[in-house]
């Protein structure tokens, strides 16, 4: 079973709800990409910004 949910004309597919959550959190970190023709545009591969990503998901109360 797949979960798809749409955002600002992107569909976004998952195979839960965590997946799902994931993939929005990246997008809204992200953005947009810029051009349509660039695969896994989600991809975080500089570690400082992966660093900024988690701390931003993960943050300390």
């Amino acid at each position: 079973m797949s979960l798809v949910r749409g955002k600002n004309g992107y569909k976004f597919i998952a195979s839960n709800p965590i997946e799902l959550l994931g993939l929005a959190k990246i997008y809204e970190f992200k953005g947009e990409p810029k051009t349509d023709e660039i695969p896994y545009w989600w991809r975080v591969i500089d570690e400082k910004v992966r660093d900024k990503l988690i701390e931003k998901l993960f943050l300390d109360d």
